[in-house]
């Protein structure tokens, strides 16, 4: 037998079951029932579109990426230095098993820096270009990188930048320089420290470099989305250099600039593993309002159970 009544604002529905010879009397709220029925009604008619749309999904088309690894490794070097409008979505395919040391960097966010770092770039750099859209949405350097795809060689003083080879939907050029890298970090004299602070959206990156005498910097500062290229002459003592990014990986590289030769002193990796304030408070408040909805939806109710030997 099913009665529904209405008590202290709610709706109530009164079940007597006959279950083997007892008879068991228990309150369901219709509230909560139908809450539920509806969370789940919602989740189960989307699953069909959720299925679809990941299908047809950019990140499940071919574009050529494994058949890009595969050339990017022919390449002899004992280190090789990449420069490409869509890292980030190579970046998967250069972290497995692979036979050198491969530095990938976004390109820079504007021409003027793209060609500085061509002309301090060491010899067997690889430059590639890509024209597809699904791959170049997201890198600043591709603004400009679409002029170089028809060039067949791009010179600047004391480097020629040639093109290689050509795949689906990718240009590969090589840098022909006399500048050569070499380990340096634990002989140099040049001592680099790094501090990052977060705020709610940005991270301010303090670097203070103290060395005993004149050299020629050169500093690499590689974001999801470009690759910040500082050149400077460093006077003995010590210089603070401050950038601001929005929070996300980094990677620090500097290089002492001599006659034919970048002499690497820093390599730093940076991952944004600390919350901030604000986003630390959303974080609790959200988990707090999705337990107390859970605790709600759950607790048990009053129920009275009445035997009857029949």
């Amino acid at each position: 037998m099913i009665i529904a009544f209405k008590a202290n604002n709610k709706i109530k529905i009164f079940l007597s079951l006959n279950i083997t010879k007892r008879t068991k009397k228990c309150f369901l709220d219709i509230n909560k029932v139908g809450l539920i029925f509806f969370i789940s009604l919602l989740l189960f008619s989307n699953i069909y579109f959720i299925i679809a749309h990941i299908n047809c999904s950019g990140y499940f088309v071919n574009h050529n990426l494994e058949k890009l690894k595969e050339v990017i490794e022919k390449y002899e070097n004992d280190e090789k230095w990449l420069f490409m409008n869509f890292k980030v979505f190579m970046r998967p395919y250069l972290l497995e098993k692979k036979p050198v040391d491969i530095i990938c960097f976004p390109l820079p966010p504007n021409e003027g820096e793209f060609l500085e770092l061509l002309s301090l770039a060491p010899n067997g750099t690889l430059i590639i270009f890509s024209n597809d859209r699904s791959l170049t949405w997201y890198e600043y350097g591709s603004s400009y990188a679409k002029k170089y795809w028809d060039h067949e060689e791009i010179s600047l003083n004391k480097v020629v930048i040639r093109f290689e080879e050509e795949l689906k939907n990718f240009k590969i050029f090589r840098i022909y320089s006399l500048f050569n890298v070499k380990d340096a970090v634990k002989a140099s004299n040049i001592h680099i420290q790094h501090n990052v602070s977060y705020y709610i959206k940005k991270a301010r990156l303090r670097l203070q470099v103290r060395c005993e005498k004149e050299v020629k910097l050169l500093l690499l500062i590689s974001t999801p989305k470009f690759t910040d290229v500082i050149v400077m002459k460093l006077k003995p003592g010590m210089d603070v250099i401050e950038r601001e990014y929005k929070i996300g990986y980094l990677r620090i590289m500097a290089f002492e600039v001599k006659d034919h030769e970048l002499a690497r002193i820093y390599d730093c990796q940076i991952w944004p593993y600390v919350l901030t304030r604000f986003y630390a408070s959303i974080y609790v408040i959200i988990l707090t309002l999705i337990a107390v909805l859970f605790i709600y939806l759950l607790r048990g109710e009053e129920y009275e159970a009445v035997s009857s030997n029949t």
